[in-house]
């Protein structure tokens, strides 16, 4: 069973759409390349998922904060699978069903390792607390 959990809550996912991650693994050179990245998927907007994602994300009707990004795990059998963060990027709404979905995206955290060295190369990380 795959299980999304978002700064310690777990989502309500839909089973029939399970969470597909991409990985691009480049030359270690480039660590800003390297990345795994989940496609967009939507979650359904139970009464447990309006709480998590109004609290998280400040989501006010369709309106919410695009900026926001909280820490999130994939889980799988009760495993961590992946550690990253998850983004809000839309809340739909069906009128024909009056059904409501957010859209969300998982970056993984090598996207983050990526992110937090910038143009550093490795003569610029500090190893002292290793030697």
């Amino acid at each position: 069973m795959v299980q999304l959990e978002i700064e310690g809550v777990f989502v309500d996912l839909y089973e029939q759409d399970p969470i597909k991650l991409n990985f691009n693994i480049e030359d270690i050179v480039d660590v800003a390349i390297q990345s795994e990245y989940s496609r967009q998927f939507r979650v359904p907007a139970t009464d447990h998922n309006y709480d998590v994602f109004k609290t998280l994300f400040d989501v006010d009707g369709y309106d919410f904060d695009v900026t926001q990004k909280r820490e999130a795990s994939i889980l799988i059998d009760g495993a961590e699978f992946r550690r990253g963060e998850v983004r809000l990027l839309n809340v739909y709404r069906s009128d024909a069903t009056n059904k409501v979905d957010y859209e969300i995206v998982f970056l993984g955290s090598t996207k983050n390792l990526g992110s937090k060295l910038g143009n550093k190369t490795i003569n610029d990380l500090d190893f002292s607390d290793y030697l």
